[in-house]
């Protein structure tokens, strides 16, 4: 079914129902667009990029601390994730290798250490998760000051956490960005993503971003994406990412290069972005 600009549009912000509140400490290029910059991460590149163009950020991730950040051309915005051990992130032991990783981080880069290091399964403390994003934070900052540092958690932290969600948050990180995940029909835009961004702006008063999002059901993703796109746009995130793992790579979140709703929503928000 085609989807006209206009049902997109309208559908998406009347899903929504949200109000802008307005963010600090965007980018320049973000400061004269106020759109989230639109990207998708380097698993499925090649697929979604054949289907959807605009895209203008990718997204890397690594284990440990990397040897230098990746310079891929054809985007205007690159995000690194890294999961170092939070522990030797704390003691020093990877000082060297921090010092060394930074000074290879070009201005306007994005780093993310410890991506969603606040997920019960892992089992880290508050002060482990936050102690050692700050520290990766004062480090980096120091040997590359023109890079952005963040703090990527996912929403259903807000659930799992409970009251302590908020101990989780670093203080120190330029923005926090959301992995944001429908798993089910309940879970909407409105009752489980907003509540999360509410609960960051409120404890942090930082910028927000959406580093990740899909449905893990193919016939909701058009209304998700539309809807998460309205948040974005509303409340003037700095990114907004779709993840999709690559095809044949088995669900939840799949490419499917035949799902046109889905392809055709996300090249309207490329379009708008």
């Amino acid at each position: 079914m085609a989807i006209s600009r206009r049902t997109f549009l309208g559908g998406a912000l009347a899903a929504g129902a949200l109000a802008s509140t307005g963010v600090a400490g965007l980018t320049s290029a973000q400061a004269a667009s106020r759109s989230p910059l639109f990207g998708t991460d380097d698993v499925n590149w090649a697929a979604f990029t054949r289907a959807v163009s605009g895209v203008r950020g990718r997204r890397f991730t690594a284990h440990g601390v990397p040897r230098s950040f990746p310079r891929p051309g054809g985007v205007s915005q690159i995000i690194q994730n890294f999961n170092p051990d939070p522990e030797q992130v704390i003691r020093g032991s990877l000082d060297r290798a921090l010092v060394a990783y930074a000074k290879t981080i070009p201005n306007g880069g994005i780093v993310c250490p410890l991506l969603e290091g606040e997920r019960a399964n892992l089992h880290h403390t508050a002060a482990e998760v936050t102690g050692a994003i700050d520290h990766c934070y004062k480090i980096i900052k120091e040997h590359a000051p023109g890079c952005r540092v963040v703090q990527t958690l996912t929403c259903y932290s807000l659930i799992s956490r409970k009251g302590a969600f908020d101990s989780y948050l670093s203080h120190q990180v330029d923005a926090i960005y959301m992995d944001a995940y429908q798993h089910d029909t309940r879970r909407t835009v409105a009752n489980f993503v907003k509540p999360c961004a509410d609960a960051i702006r409120s404890a942090t008063g930082k910028p927000l971003g959406i580093a990740e999002c899909n449905s893990w059901m193919e016939s909701e993703r058009p209304s998700w994406f539309s809807g998460l796109w309205a948040l974005a746009l509303s409340d003037r995130y700095e990114v907004f990412y779709p993840f999709f793992t690559a095809p044949g790579d088995g669900p939840p979140v799949q490419w499917v290069s035949h799902d046109d709703r889905t392809i055709g929503v996300l090249r309207m928000i490329a379009a708008e972005a």
